[in-house]
């Protein structure tokens, strides 16, 4: 669960760079988020609490669309469902779901977390990671490195 936590909280850091850091006075911005499971009530405390730091308050600045338990085969249709909605900012829990977001918009910014991002396909390269996706890549220590000891 810590880690959890601690992905997701990394996660809400990239949000102001994606929205844009400078806000205009009296402007709403729309954030979408999905997530495969329940919504994890210490994630989404410390997810507003990194916001309102950032200047992102729900109900003054900010309107969230808050969609949990979406399932990988309706994720693009939920997707697409937010876009036309206006949201500027896409937060993905998960690989699977980033990826089946992907096929939904190429322009909204999806903001996601994985264990390797390009491994995954879902960004060319950490440094540059092309297209709308970006987000925090986290790869699991182990002994051996592509099937090598370290």
């Amino acid at each position: 669960m810590q880690r959890r936590n601690l992905i997701i909280l990394l996660g809400a850091a990239l949000l102001p760079t994606a929205m844009g850091r400078a806000q205009e006075p009296g402007r709403i911005y729309r954030l979408g988020i999905l997530r495969p499971g329940p919504p994890d009530h210490a994630y989404g405390a410390a997810f507003r609490d990194e916001l309102r730091r950032s200047g992102f308050v729900e109900g003054q600045n900010l309107q969230i669309d808050d969609r949990d338990f979406v399932p990988v085969e309706g994720a693009s249709d939920v997707a697409m469902a937010m876009v036309a909605t206006g949201v500027e900012a896409l937060s993905i829990a998960g690989e699977q779901l980033a990826r089946a977001v992907q096929k939904a918009t190429r322009t909204v910014p999806i903001l996601t977390v994985g264990e390797d991002l390009v491994l995954s396909g879902l960004v060319s390269s950490l440094a540059h990671p092309g297209g709308n996706t970006t987000g925090l890549a986290f790869w699991r220590l182990s002994s051996t490195a592509n099937g090598r000891s370290c």
